[in-house]
């Protein structure tokens, strides 16, 4: 018999339960909205790349499709121009939703330790793992700019290795986060351990007569088995 999974083994599913064509409708509406464009605005940039135009209610149909009934099915050419009339690459339009979107259809009991397998899979999916994809991508992007123009190559170059720049800055951030808030907090716990050490000092030395304060300090710098003179004290016999 089957095992069944426990709620700690049961993993959301990929873009948290909405389709592709959900995805890409969602990216289409947040792609606006960074624009600022009305609907209208954005079926006036996206009609010289869709070679027609689209209407208020066909752009606002589009975007509903994250969250209605009725799915629009979009196709490589639709979001190749969606690409083309809003400036953004063809990835953007496969980002994942935020888990806790309104048309999210994740299962609100959900542990942030469960999203993390399935927002790993996303991103390999948008960008590639390191292991298998990435890599093949990187040959045939290879294989690609050797056909680029020399005037063009360096600029080519710079715009990728900037996105891998950017990308590779996004997950060390997610990583350690604010570095200047580590290091702030790591100045304030060696302050107080500063503090503690010579607390711990002069408590010991009040109630301990025998302990001198050079004693404190060489236990707290791992010498205690060496004297005030630092050679090694002998075992008693």
């Amino acid at each position: 018999m089957k095992k069944r999974k426990t709620k700690e083994e049961r993993q959301p599913p990929l873009f948290w339960g909405l389709s592709p064509n959900q995805v890409v409708a969602y990216n289409l509406w947040q792609a606006r909205q960074e624009r600022g464009w009305t609907q209208a605005q954005a079926a006036e940039a996206l009609e010289p790349h869709l070679g027609v135009r689209w209407t208020v209610a066909q752009v606002s149909a589009a975007e509903r499709s994250v969250d209605g009934t009725r799915v629009r099915q979009f196709t490589a050419d639709d979001i190749v121009a969606f690409a083309q009339a809003f400036e953004l690459p063809i990835t953007y339009f496969f980002l994942p939703t935020r888990p806790e979107a309104k048309w999210s259809k994740l299962d609100p009991r959900t542990s942030p330790t469960q999203l993390r397998q399935p927002m790993s899979q996303m991103i390999d999916l948008v960008f590639g793992d390191t292991v298998d994809s990435a890599p093949r991508v990187v040959k045939r992007l290879y294989e690609f700019m050797q056909y680029i123009d020399l005037e063009q190559y360096t600029a080519a170059q710079d715009h990728i290795f900037d996105l891998a720049k950017q990308r590779l800055l996004a997950v060390v951030g997610r990583a350690v986060g604010n570095i200047g808030g580590w290091q702030e907090s790591l100045r304030a716990i060696a302050d107080d351990l500063g503090t503690l050490e010579a607390e711990t000092s002069k408590a010991l030395t009040r109630t301990l007569p025998d302990i001198t304060e050079e004693d404190v300090l060489a236990l707290s710098r791992g010498d205690q088995g060496k004297g005030r003179t630092g050679q090694e004290r002998p075992e008693p016999q």
